[in-house]
């Protein structure tokens, strides 16, 4: 009995440890900090829309923002600056490496290499510990 309190009392510890730290890294600007948070890739360069969503009076095209942030995009999307404002784009990944952000979805960068991280040891679950995936 004594073993199921103390480790029913070190998993609300890590519990709460854990929901600190989250509450410690909100943007302070009164954003949710979820709007500021970027998807993986990168926006390709010089992107050329066949035509515009919008048209200004007259026929002629004119720049409009389909998005603000990677946030308002769906699926993997990011949030580009084309001829036609900021849109909604596929991004490009790189074919080697240096940070997570260069890899596609849930791979990270190992040895200048996109893998699948290393599965979560049990104490790493407990604790809450998701944000640093390890390479194998």
């Amino acid at each position: 009995m004594l073993r199921v309190l103390i480790f029913s009392a070190l998993v609300c510890l890590a519990l709460a440890h854990g929901s600190s730290e989250e509450s410690d890294s909100t943007v302070s600007s009164g954003d949710s900090e979820e709007n500021y948070r970027e998807k993986r890739g990168y926006c390709p360069s010089n992107v050329i829309l066949d035509s515009c969503p919008t048209t200004c009076p007259g026929g002629s095209n004119c720049s409009n923002a389909e998005c603000s942030f990677d946030i308002d995009c769906p699926e993997l999307q990011k949030c580009c600056n084309t001829n036609c404002g900021m849109n909604c784009i596929d991004p490009e990944y790189k074919p080697t490496c240096e940070k997570n952000n260069d890899c596609k979805e849930t791979l990270i960068c190992c040895k200048g290499l996109c893998v699948p991280p290393k599965p979560l040891s049990p104490m790493q679950w407990l604790n809450g510990i998701f944000e640093n995936p390890e390479c194998d």
